[in-house]
């Protein structure tokens, strides 16, 4: 990522050609000049409590002192200034979390219920089937 950002900020490449890597790593830019959004894939979810503190240094080093939590089980930094996104990269690298495809065409965690199939006031019902992928149906009334 310095490399790739030292050169759109040296004028080598332009805003353009850096869009495709900058997404394919979870950086999004802002409408607020020189800023980006750093999306961490959270792999079902689950964190370590070490990972936990590397988020919470990132909150309050590189961005505004807080994170924000996505429906799909990610977390997300705002107003990180672009010449601190690769500090915050290998950060998240030695903790074993990535930005690398959290954002585009990529696959996604899914939220559900713990209970999901199970509890008899669920409103649908979201089961496995053999193709491992995921289908909704009606709930039994």
């Amino acid at each position: 990522m310095r490399s790739a950002s030292g050169n759109l900020q040296s004028g080598a490449i332009t805003p353009e050609q850096f869009r495709p890597f900058r997404l394919k790593h979870g950086t999004y830019g802002q409408r607020q000049p020189g800023f980006q959004m750093l999306r961490i894939k959270i792999a079902a979810g689950v964190l370590t409590p070490a990972q936990l503190r590397v988020l919470a240094f990132i909150g309050d080093e590189y961005s505004t002192g807080r994170g924000h939590l996505t429906t799909r089980e990610n977390v997300q930094f705002h107003f990180v200034k672009l010449e601190n996104v690769g500090a915050a990269m290998r950060l998240l690298a030695d903790a074993g979390l990535t930005t690398r495809e959290a954002c585009g065409n990529t696959v996604r965690n899914v939220t559900a219920c713990p209970v999901a199939g199970i509890c008899p006031g669920e409103a649908f019902r979201c089961h496995a089937v053999r193709s491992r992928r995921l289908t909704i149906s009606p709930a039994p009334s």
